[in-house]
């Protein structure tokens, strides 16, 4: 987006703390209070929808018998949410520039800027962060430069994802969803595992080096199993349904497309994680679609000769 474009999201945006809640599936039930905010329906009618797979999700599945109308109603969704969910903070930042030249490096679909939502563990992680890890002030184990995201003072974030909005609002492009916390602890644990499967020598190039991440091994093993763990479960999801909540119940965005891996390679110059561009918008109930942003036709015709005169992205709304 342009840079006027994003000024004025960020006023919208600007304001006291924003606190995100979540638990395992709570996308699911998002997902469906927006399909009966304005009436009941009919289980049946919904399982034979594309939102059927939402049904299907152990938090919906084992409450859904109890239904004994078999209507499912925004009030009966809202008895599922979780008692003791993982708390987040919400920040906001900006990537990309103006300068043309540089967009390939920054991964943009287009020239300009996109939007970035960065969700950031809150207090309770922090605390048994700092008592585990006790991190140097200016260094953390899990943090990569040259991304967008946080860890300073009391702000570490776990996810982030990048957006482009189109000039009027009314369609969004989900650029990138990614986790270099999670990435690099996930590093770490695979380390820890070869070390203790060293008994004959196969797997001497990973314990003959110091750990990559962790000063202290004994409480970086137990942040990773007893702290991290469960964060890293959902992640991916409660991410992506933040960001969905932000375009749709605060900016009025109509319809979110999210990038395809075949299409976003190309169009970003990269190659992320395959399963966030195909297994996550596909449990999101997001459809396919050859049809782009409007925002993005000039840039399709440029790269039409790598997709070989074929796109795709998935949308939803």
């Amino acid at each position: 987006m342009d840079r006027s474009s994003l000024d004025l999201v960020s006023d919208v945006l600007a304001g006291p703390r924003r606190m995100f809640y979540y638990a395992k599936d709570e996308y699911a039930r998002y997902l469906l209070e927006r399909q009966v905010a304005a009436k009941p329906l009919k289980l049946q009618t919904l399982q034979q929808s594309s939102w059927g797979r939402l049904l299907e999700r152990p938090l919906i599945k084992q409450e859904r018998g109890q239904w004994g109308d078999g209507l499912l109603s925004y009030e009966r969704l809202q008895t599922l949410r979780a008692t003791q969910p993982l708390q987040f903070r919400l920040t906001f930042d900006e990537w990309g520039s103006s300068n043309r030249h540089s967009y390939n490096w920054d991964q943009v679909s287009r020239p300009g800027y996109n939007l970035v939502v960065q969700l950031n563990f809150a207090g309770d992680h922090n605390e048994q962060y700092f008592k585990l890890m006790n991190p140097q002030v200016y260094r953390h184990p899990f943090k990569y430069g040259g991304h967008p995201s946080r860890a300073y003072k009391q702000d570490f974030t776990l996810a982030w994802a990048r957006i482009d909005i189109s000039e009027d609002f009314s369609e969004a492009l989900i650029e990138e969803l990614q986790s270099d916390w999670w990435r690099a602890a996930k590093a770490e644990v695979i380390e820890r595992h070869h070390r203790k499967r060293d008994a004959n020598g196969q797997w001497k190039e990973w314990t003959t080096k110091s750990s990559r991440h962790c000063l202290e091994v004994e409480e970086c093993e137990r942040y990773l199993s007893e702290v991290l763990q469960s964060y890293g479960e959902v992640w991916d999801e409660a991410m992506l349904t933040a960001t969905l909540q932000l375009l749709w119940d605060e900016i009025g965005v109509e319809r979110i497309f999210y990038h395809t891996y075949e299409t976003g390679c190309v169009l970003k110059n990269c190659k992320p994680p395959r399963s966030l561009y195909t297994k996550l918008p596909k449990r999101f109930c997001f459809k396919k679609t050859e049809q782009a942003p409007t925002f993005l036709t000039g840039e399709l015709k440029r790269w039409n000769r790598k997709l070989k005169g074929k796109s795709a992205f998935w949308v939803m709304g």
